[in-house]
């Protein structure tokens, strides 16, 4: 049974004299989104040397306070993901495509950058790229129980190939590869791993269609045995997870962002909207039980 949920919370991101122009077109739109503690927003991008966007601020209204183009021959940012190092650093997962015609083996990778405040400056530190064979479109990533760095990457358009990478140590160079493919709706442009207790759960975001006709989707997976343990629909507005979400466990809650598809104008300012979803954590077994939480009304 799939269950209704609402959001709790609609925010934006100005552009804070940033121009975010260029992002409002079919082929350069908003990829991905994800949170890093309680001040940052990240958001990826198709757009060339606009890749990266990093906002902060507090509550809903976040502003740009850094845009960062990716390396040369890499492009197409996809679904980020971000795993906290400590309070005042995160780990920064990219998946992009790689075109180099003298390295012509690979035709994707994952960028691995850190993101820090020093002396009140914020930075994006690129510290590591795993090349990858395929395409990377989304990721997913996790601090496993033996404090590895567990990766998982969508490889192709229609999200049903997942690989997964296991990092055993802490600057991504060293890791071990593994394929699983599996029979369900494909998840090309959000996913997230999260980790209750000493389990690993894989949570997709897919919205239905390409347009908002389409119906925004959240399924829930253990990840040892892809066990669908929940799944829900949610009731976005201008966001949809066809154009980015991510997922993280925060306060005994599931949080879930949603992001939209292009930078929006008006009386000469740019902003991007986006929406978030709690699922409240029942118990403090190691299973993962959820429960949506009471919203009255969506945000207006």
């Amino acid at each position: 049974m799939t269950t209704k949920i609402y959001p709790s919370e609609a925010g934006y991101v100005f552009a804070n004299g940033f121009d975010l122009s260029g992002i409002d077109t079919f082929t350069d739109h908003i990829q991905g989104i994800a949170q890093a503690g309680e001040e940052y927003i990240i958001l990826s991008t198709s757009k060339s040397n606009k890749e990266l966007i990093l906002a902060h601020g507090a509550e809903n209204k976040r502003k740009v306070v850094l845009v960062q183009p990716i390396p040369n021959h890499f492009k197409h940012a996809g679904g980020i993901d971000v795993l906290d190092i400590d309070q005042n650093k995160w780990r920064i997962v990219v998946p992009v495509y790689y075109e180099n015609d003298s390295d012509s083996e690979y035709k994707g990778a994952i960028l691995h950058y850190l993101l820090s405040v020093e002396d009140g400056i914020h930075k994006l530190r690129l510290f590591c790229i795993t090349k990858l064979k395929n395409k990377a479109y989304t990721v997913g990533v996790v601090q496993m129980s033996n404090n590895n760095v567990l990766i998982a990457v969508v490889i192709d358009e229609a999200g049903k190939n997942v690989q997964f990478l296991e990092y055993t140590d802490t600057n991504g160079k060293n890791c071990e590869y593994r394929n699983i493919r599996y029979n369900s709706p494909g998840y090309p442009n959000s996913i997230s791993l999260i980790k209750h207790y000493d389990k690993i759960y894989f949570v997709g975001m897919r919205t239905t269609g390409r347009t908002r006709t389409g119906e925004d989707l959240i399924d829930i997976y253990e990840k040892e045995n892809w066990q669908k343990t929940h799944a829900f629909h949610a009731i976005c507005t201008a966001p949809a997870f066809g154009w980015g979400g991510s997922a993280r466990i925060k306060d005994k809650k599931v949080e879930i962002l949603v992001v939209e598809m292009h930078v929006q104008k008006k009386d000469n300012a740019q902003y991007v909207r986006y929406e978030k979803f709690y699922l409240n954590i029942k118990n403090n077994s190691d299973e993962l039980k959820l429960e949506t939480e009471i919203v009255i009304a969506p945000p207006a």
